[in-house]
């Protein structure tokens, strides 16, 4: 009598799994390409005292992370009231973990990171913490990891905060970035390399590493605060443009960019006459509050 066959599980080669079901196919379709329901992500970056945190006051109903102490002594442009802030933010650990609590910012529409500039001087520490030398020693500066791989780990360390960000915006929130400004030395392939206006990051000689332009690029929108019609003679001497505005479009000496142009009409740059101007936020968003 022919015995019956083991089950199938016996007859497996030691070692070996039962082969898992397909995953079922997803449904795609075309449909039209929006972002309703999402905010916007913009970068802002000035000089000190420009007026940086006094334009992210006039955004729709702002709620501020603010590690720079200089907003305290802002009120709204509006109202006159006190900037409304998220206090005890010390540590890059402390802004990731406030950014992934999408609670605290369910009464704002948007969300200010001011600055993120010092948010790149508190992920340094943090970095050396939990980033060894590959040899496994403790590294007190960034030079300390070897040539360039220190910027490495630095832009990797602020890959996050964006993602954070991401969320955020999703959940239709606008997450306003503030820097200080800084000039950086710009290859130029084509001529003489050039120094370029952007926001203070750190941005090394490989730009692939360079949390500046990691930045610049995943905001929809990056705007400088500057003196509108500044000229420079042979000597450097700058004359002229007392009347401030805000720099939507770039040139060759600063960045800038939008990706609703339309909206702003073709203008290069926006009025920003006073505290209260808020032609910047109507033409983006409407107008309202």
């Amino acid at each position: 009598m022919t015995k019956p066959l083991p089950p199938a599980s016996r007859n497996r080669k030691a070692g070996s799994a039962p082969k898992a079901a397909p995953a079922p196919m997803k449904d795609y379709s075309a449909v039209p390409w929006k972002d309703e329901g999402e905010g916007d992500r913009i970068l802002i970056y000035a000089e000190s005292g420009m007026g940086k945190t006094t334009l992210a006051a006039l955004a729709p109903n702002p709620v501020f992370i603010g590690i720079d102490d200089g907003g305290k002594k802002i009120k709204n442009p509006r109202t006159g009231e006190d900037l409304m802030k998220i206090p005890n933010i010390d540590t890059y650990s402390d802004v990731r973990n406030v950014l992934q609590q999408p609670a605290l910012f369910e009464s704002y529409d948007t969300v200010v990171i001011d600055t993120l500039t010092l948010i790149e001087d508190l992920a340094e520490p943090f970095m050396f913490k939990t980033i060894k030398h590959e040899k496994g020693g403790t590294v007190t500066h960034l030079e300390g990891y070897g040539f360039g791989k220190g910027y490495k780990h630095l832009h990797d360390v602020m890959l996050p905060i964006a993602a954070d960000c991401d969320r955020l915006i999703k959940a239709g929130k606008n997450v306003i970035l503030v820097c200080q400004r800084m000039n950086v030395k710009r290859a130029n392939p084509g001529g003489e390399d050039f120094l370029e206006a952007g926001p203070k990051l750190s941005h090394p000689t490989s730009e692939k590493t360079s949390v500046r332009r990691y930045f610049c690029e995943w905001a929809d929108h990056v705007f400088l605060i500057d003196h509108f019609g500044v000229a420079v003679d042979k000597a450097g001497k700058a004359t002229g443009g007392q009347a401030r505005a805000i720099f939507v479009q770039d040139e060759i000496h600063y960045v800038a960019k939008t990706r609703s142009t339309e909206k702003f009409e073709g203008n290069r740059a926006i009025s920003f006459e006073s505290k209260t101007d808020d032609t910047l936020w109507q033409f983006l968003f409407g107008g309202g509050e």
